[in-house]
């Protein structure tokens, strides 16, 4: 870090000594060359400490930044330039000491400035940076508690089935006792019909994955859209439940929202298999043509927070080392993870 900071500070006041002979800038008093150097090479310090360094350094750099934040640091940058270069044409032209001190303090106040307004611009990255999380945060938990609002409501329907094979089946006993085989196996049948809505198809061994499946699988075909499951020997038991629950519920709701913007012919269709040491996941389903992409992602036309989801997927897929390609052609919208 004094390696880097005495690099910036030399060439600071090298730019200075290069710009004042270009411009054949004389008759400056020592101690105001001095001062000016002072004022210059901390300028550059602080303007590649904050804009580069700092970013270099920090876990998260491959978090980009808006166009205004840039925009924001770019005036900075200019605002502080603007008065050093009018400094150096005024200093010649300087008669007394009055106007030293005051050309003096100037600086002092330049370099404030900038400590402060570029202080400020990264707090607000920062602060931009913690909004997003809590939306990905918000987002998660929102889709966590639907999942288990969709499964109480689940339950509580399961109850009242019960109860009423419960009355049933005591009305079969009944049958028996009397004789009524014909009608008790009537019942029975009833039963089975009444059961079915109680039933799990077990597609993997992940009993999170097996739920949102069947449950999509459910809203899919009430949309009246195709939906195919080729599930492999896969194992996912390295990812927390609710991360499950965030790739597939988003990336599920996701096609279906598409599908639902599209006439005829909507289909889904999944595969999750193991290939070597990979873990592949392929969605694809039926979609409108996409009409604006940005770094690599569709954009919504639904507004700026609803991408937050798929967001909130490729942040998993980075936790796990993991790759995630999104693709549209003819029609056909295509989303390719792959776990190592």
């Amino acid at each position: 870090m004094i390696l880097i900071l005495t690099v910036c500070e030399t060439a600071g006041v090298v730019m200075l000594e290069y710009i004042l002979l270009k411009f054949q800038i004389h008759g400056i008093q020592p101690v105001m060359i001095k001062s000016m150097e002072l004022t210059f090479s901390k300028l550059v310090v602080l303007i590649v400490y904050y804009l580069i360094i700092t970013r270099l350094w920090r876990e998260d750099f491959a978090v980009k930044y808006t166009i205004t934040q840039c925009l924001i640091q770019v005036i900075i940058i200019l605002f502080s330039m603007t008065n050093i270069a009018v400094i150096i044409v005024v200093i010649p032209k300087i008669t007394n000491i009055s106007e030293y001190i005051l050309i003096l303090i100037n600086m002092g106040c330049i370099l404030f400035a900038d400590l402060y307004f570029l202080y400020l611009a990264r707090f607000v990255e920062e602060n931009n940076q913690l909004k997003v999380k809590l939306k990905l945060l918000e987002q998660q938990s929102l889709l966590q508690y639907e999942f288990y609002e969709d499964q109480k409501e689940k339950y509580n329907e399961s109850i009242i089935i019960l109860h009423d094979v419960y009355k049933r089946l005591n009305l079969i006993e009944e049958m028996y006792r009397t004789n009524e085989h014909k009608a008790a196996l009537n019942y029975a049948k009833e039963i089975g019909r009444l059961l079915i809505p109680l039933s799990l198809e077990d597609y993997t061994n992940n009993p999170i994955l097996n739920v949102i499946l069947n449950d999509k699988k459910r809203i899919a075909i009430f949309h009246k859209i195709k939906f195919n499951l080729e599930i492999g020997v896969v194992d996912l038991s390295f990812m927390e439940p609710i991360e499950v629950t965030t790739i597939f519920g988003n990336l599920l709701d996701n096609a279906i929202d598409a599908c639902d913007q599209v006439p005829q012919d909507r289909f889904i269709k999944v595969k999750l298999d193991k290939y070597n040491d990979f873990t592949v996941i392929n969605i694809t389903n039926s979609t409108a043509p996409i009409e604006r992409w940005h770094r690599g992602k569709p954009v919504s036309k639904k507004g700026k927070n609803h991408g937050i989801g798929l967001l909130n997927v490729e942040n998993i897929i980075k936790k796990y080392n993991g790759s995630m390609v999104l693709e549209e052609e003819n029609r056909i919208f295509s989303c390719k993870i792959i776990f190592n």
